[in-house]
């Protein structure tokens, strides 16, 4: 097992914890969302069981994580002055402030969102 990252650390994020998982009845709930139980046979529900474990083994997550990373909204660094309560767009080195006073950026900042939402 490879020893945790110190910034793992400093955020105080658990490393024995799965960051991924799904149990066999979240993945059966989820296909019962997607075909009809009363119609379906146990064969093929079987397989379609089956099949689906199959993808979610061969899931590229790091291909998930770039394009969460290259989507990121803006304002992360100032998600906790919107937790403070304190408007975000002051001091965000984001900020592209309107003639009304609101940020351009506000509709996809995350900052924006937990502030708006609080206060």
């Amino acid at each position: 097992m490879s020893t945790p990252h110190p910034r793992m650390l400093e955020l105080t994020i658990n490393t024995d914890i799965n960051a991924f998982s799904v149990t066999n009845n979240q993945l059966f709930d989820a296909i019962a969302e997607e075909v009809d139980l009363e119609t379906v046979t146990n064969q093929e529900l079987r397989e379609i069981f089956f099949i689906v474990r199959k993808q979610l083994t061969h899931l590229n997550w790091k291909d998930m994580v770039k394009y969460s990373v290259e989507h990121l909204p803006f304002g992360l660094n100032q998600t906790l002055v919107a937790w403070d309560g304190f408007n975000p767009c002051t001091g965000c080195p984001d900020a592209m402030l309107e003639d009304d006073g609101y940020c351009h950026n506000r509709k996809k900042c995350k900052a924006w969102e937990i502030y708006e939402a609080r206060f």
